[in-house]
């Protein structure tokens, strides 16, 4: 009475093959690495992926248009330090201020501790922290500042680490160098410690700045 049994599957006949897809990355199309493949996205019928095409003799080795940017030291990080606590120790500079200098400014501490002692500014911005008053002639020359916030916010951190951020003291004698420096008038230089002080307030929200500057 019931229903005949379907007929068995015969073998497979050569034009029933079909290629195996290649790999997607996700839905919607190939991933970063099955566009790269170039050439061999495809995977052919026998399921055997071909070796990625050699691109890096083609027209000769790529080079890279960063390689030439500084991005801080350049060679082994305990050779520098000891070449810097050598000319730090000629000027009496602390090896903890060298080290910390080394850390912001990798292998151009030693430049920056050349300008601090061409100046007289070897030494420290605010007592208790581990600045160099030359950096801030350094930052405003070679790191294109614009501002008294962006050396004792962003570049120093003096307004986190000092409880009166950096005090009246400090922070007047940046000022005055950054006018020098970047030819601020008397108006602009006061605005600008203002402006500085009102930004550390609204930092710290309910926690106050013991500091009238």
């Amino acid at each position: 009475m019931g229903g005949s049994a379907p007929p068995a599957a015969g073998p497979a006949r050569e034009g029933d093959r079909r290629p195996v897809a290649a790999p997607r990355h996700r839905r919607g199309g190939p991933g970063p690495r099955d566009r790269d493949r170039g050439e061999a996205d495809h995977v052919p019928a026998d399921g055997r992926r071909r070796g990625r095409p050699d691109r890096s003799r083609r027209g000769g080795a790529s080079r890279s248009r960063t390689a030439s940017l500084h991005l801080g030291s350049s060679g082994a990080v305990a050779t520098e330090r000891a070449r810097l606590r050598r000319h730090g120790a000629s000027v009496d500079v602390d090896p903890a201020t060298l080290d910390g200098l080394h850390h912001r400014h990798g292998d151009r501490a030693g430049a920056v501790l050349a300008l601090a002692a061409a100046h007289g500014e070897l030494g420290p911005l605010v007592p208790g922290l581990p600045y160099l008053r030359g950096e801030v002639r350094w930052a405003a020359r070679h790191e294109l500042v614009g501002r008294l916030d962006d050396v004792l916010q962003r570049r120093l951190r003096v307004s986190t680490r000092h409880r009166e951020a950096g005090g009246a003291e400090a922070i007047g004698w940046s000022a005055d160098v950054l006018a020098e420096e970047l030819g601020w008038s008397p108006q602009r230089r006061d605005a600008e410690v203002a402006d500085y002080l009102a930004a550390v307030r609204t930092e710290r929200g309910a926690v106050p700045l013991p500091i009238t500057a």
